[in-house]
């Protein structure tokens, strides 16, 4: 009896166990379709592509803080003080014209806090003081 009690609990483990196994098999291929269903997509409507292109465009600014970073080391070491403007920069040659303005063309502005530049501009509508300006603090060696 305790035998057969014993098979019949091992039957019913079995079948719930593969019950729960078909069930949750079934979904993961239902996930896999729906991935690549969405893969699919924006591959076709090049969303993905979009989207990358917007990541990177939003961080272009930050392409050029090695060149500008330099630029003011290079200044200083030549000249005994730090920039007062980016145009100082581009007069000497030290810091190229495109490099010397933010994503949206507006030339940065200067500004030093101890060991720090402070880089700003007017940001998207080109307006100083609105909520879009840019600023970045870039640590100075």
């Amino acid at each position: 009896m305790k035998t057969a009690a014993k098979v019949i609990a091992l039957l019913i483990v079995i079948i719930v166990g593969a019950n729960i196994y078909r069930v949750v098999s079934t979904k993961m291929k239902e996930n896999k379709v729906a991935e690549k269903a969405d893969q699919f997509l924006n591959d076709a409507t090049g969303l993905s592509n979009v989207n990358r292109y917007i990541e990177i465009r939003d961080k272009a600014d930050s392409f050029n803080f090695p060149t500008i970073k330099k630029g003011i080391s290079m200044y200083y070491i030549d000249h005994g003080r730090y920039p007062a403007s980016m145009d100082e920069l581009e007069s000497g040659g030290v810091v190229p014209s495109d490099a010397a303005r933010d994503r949206f063309g507006n030339k940065y502005s200067l500004k030093y806090e101890e060991k720090t530049v402070i880089l700003s501009s007017a940001g998207k509508d080109k307006i100083k003081g609105t909520a879009d300006d840019v600023e970045y603090r870039l640590p100075l060696d």
